[in-house]
């Protein structure tokens, strides 16, 4: 905190004096590291008094990070780097957010460089509050596991204009497709949206999904079916998933089983039927760049089914 107010009254002798910009940037690094260490919350530090400011010793006048002009305000805030650093410096004061709003306008939060900071009340500030000014086209937040899946679907709600979303590990256990669905309805120019999924068999919006043109899948986690009513008679069947993955989409491009790194059927109980006639259909092809597999529990029907499952294997290096 002490940091903090150091940095709020940091008089500058010159605006582009790289040695100013210099210890502004070390006092902002300080204040992260202090917030690291001593678990505080940056997003509510509450800074002391700041000390009574005292006249220059010559005629020059002072200039305040608060009220340094755009273009250097600018060329500190870069030297900070990533957003969460950024948004560290803007949680000093209201004065220093509203001035670091004024430069801090950016098409993309790359929020996966420190994931460790990365919350609910950072993302949600980071395209709710004050500082979501601008159109943000770019979010990647891969690798947030202290994100809920239901403040990104905020976040995609509060900026429709995203473009590119990477939403890979994020929280706790893959995204469900109809969770994915909600996000993709929240933007209207979504291109490019990467994920991990976990759904019960060949579900209907499993197959929904797939067949978005900005889906890419890294890692796709089967479930096996309960037994109920309510349930799809045909989610245990995965012949229609074989196809959904293989489609290319209508305007070009690669089909979704290319963006695939991880199949896990593990999961299923060995309840899915035709699970090794699926995993030999979706490892046949150049297209398919499946690296981690997970079979554990499934059981073969056939001889047959074990023998196109090696030639496949085989094939696929």
């Amino acid at each position: 905190v002490h940091a903090a107010s150091t940095l709020q009254q940091t008089p500058l002798r010159s605006c582009g004096s790289s040695a100013s910009c210099g210890r502004l940037v070390m006092a902002a690094l300080a204040l992260r590291r202090s917030g690291l260490s001593g678990g505080l919350d940056l997003l509510n530090i509450q800074p002391e008094e700041p000390p009574p400011t005292v006249a220059p010793a010559d005629s020059w006048s002072t200039t305040t990070l608060e009220t340094l002009p755009e273009d250097a305000l600018a060329s500190v805030l870069a030297q900070l780097g990533s957003s969460v650093d950024q948004l560290v410096v803007a949680c000093v004061s209201s004065s220093l957010c509203d001035a670091v709003s004024r430069s801090w306008a950016r098409d993309a939060l790359l929020l996966s460089s420190d994931p460790h900071l990365a919350t609910d009340q950072l993302l949600l500030q980071l395209t709710l509050g004050r500082l979501a000014r601008g159109l943000v086209r770019e979010l990647d937040i891969a690798g947030c596991d202290l994100l809920t899946k239901s403040a990104v679907t905020r976040a995609a709600m509060a900026q429709r204009t995203i473009q590119r979303l990477n939403g890979t590990n994020v929280g706790v256990g893959s995204w469900t497709p109809e969770q994915l669905l909600r996000v993709i309805a929240a933007l209207d120019d979504l291109r490019v949206l990467t994920a991990d999924c976990r759904s019960l068999g060949a579900s209907s919006p499993l197959l929904r999904l797939l067949a978005h043109p900005a889906v890419r899948l890294r890692k796709l986690v089967l479930h096996k079916p309960e037994s109920g009513a309510a349930l799809e008679p045909a989610a245990d069947d995965l012949v229609s998933l074989t196809a959904a993955l293989k489609r290319k989409p209508p305007g070009g491009g690669d089909a979704p089983v290319a963006s695939l790194r991880e199949v896990d059927l593990g999961q299923s109980g060995g309840g899915l039927r035709g699970a090794f006639e699926f995993v030999a259909a979706l490892l046949a092809g150049e297209e398919c760049r499946v690296q981690k597999l997970a079979l554990s529990g499934v059981r073969s029907a056939s001889v047959e089914a074990l023998a196109a499952l090696g030639a496949a294997l085989d094939g696929n290096r």
